[in-house]
């Protein structure tokens, strides 16, 4: 999937499975998201449960990432239990199921 794809109204710079190749949330986070593709989990930067946070795998090799309890504390998630990225992931997949049986994502979105 490409940026092309996606409504012109949102225009990330990255898809959610794009993020994920550049080891964005220093591989974790990604095991907590539910309707997650099972081929994101194999790219090489995702780590497993089990798993530490590594800050090396980060594209810029720093730490890039803060406990979700800081993002409660902030009131940085409004809507969803586990942030932004969650509805990226969601998007990407109404987007991806609406190529694959050509619908409209806008209608998809709304339930129409």
């Amino acid at each position: 999937m490409t940026n092309k794809t996606w409504n012109p109204k949102f225009a990330p710079s990255y898809t959610p499975e794009e993020m994920l190749e550049l080891g964005v949330f220093e591989g974790k986070y990604i095991n907590a998201v539910e309707g997650v593709p099972a081929a994101w989990k194999k790219i090489p930067k995702v780590l497993k449960p089990e798993d530490a946070p590594n800050p090396k795998i980060n594209k810029y090799g720093v730490k890039s990432r803060q406990p979700l309890s800081t993002w409660k504390k902030n009131g940085w998630i409004k809507s969803d239990k586990w942030g932004w990225f969650t509805n990226s992931v969601v998007y990407s997949n109404i987007i991806l199921k609406c190529h694959t049986h050509r619908l409209n994502p806008l209608n998809t979105l709304v339930g129409i």
